[in-house]
């Protein structure tokens, strides 16, 4: 009978210790995210050098919005227009290469990841083109679209997301899913 009894407590104890690391790594990783989370804007506002930094993998309207950036600025390195290629959010091997183009063209390292330096560049080649009931809208140096626009009484800046002038949507630029697909 003794050593049953010493099983059981030596078991509860084992369950006791489990359950212990669970909660401590369960209540730990949620607060190192949060905290880092709020080390950048989640949501595009300002000149755009505090977005959360933005790299290959990942699926948003701040993908988008890197995507018009690099395809309307016409920027070009050693000869070649840098280019994304498709607008459709998704940070893969062609945004990560339009991305380094950009880079080697404005003389940033060029690590392929859209950083402070990388988003800074972007938002210094918006041009302004006008504001209207509330909205002001800018185009890249080299297009006369225009592809972004500022909420005046929010300061959120969006991302024109569509195949066309006519068809798509304007989306917040943010870490969320894109908002519309062409």
């Amino acid at each position: 009978m003794f050593k049953f009894k010493r099983f059981l407590l030596l078991g509860n104890l084992a369950v006791v210790l489990l359950a212990c690391l669970v909660f401590t790594f369960t209540i730990g990783a949620p607060s190192t995210v949060f905290a880092s989370a709020q080390s950048c804007n989640s949501v595009a506002t300002g000149s755009w050098s505090y977005n959360c930094t933005v790299s290959q993998g990942n699926i948003s309207n701040f993908a988008v919005a890197i995507q018009q950036s690099v395809n309307k600025s016409s920027t070009s390195y050693n000869g070649h227009t840098c280019s994304t290629g498709t607008l459709d959010g998704n940070f893969g091997t062609n945004t990560y290469n339009g991305v380094v183009c950009f880079q080697h063209a404005k003389s940033i390292s060029a690590d392929g990841i859209v950083g402070p330096q990388t988003w800074g560049a972007m938002y210094n080649m918006l041009q302004y083109n006008g504001t209207a009931y509330g909205w002001a809208y800018y185009h890249m140096l080299s297009s006369s679209n225009g592809v972004f626009a500022k909420n005046t009484s929010t300061g959120v800046w969006w991302v024109w997301f569509g195949s066309s002038l006519t068809s798509g949507n304007w989306c917040p630029m943010n870490m969320s899913s894109p908002c519309y697909k062409p």
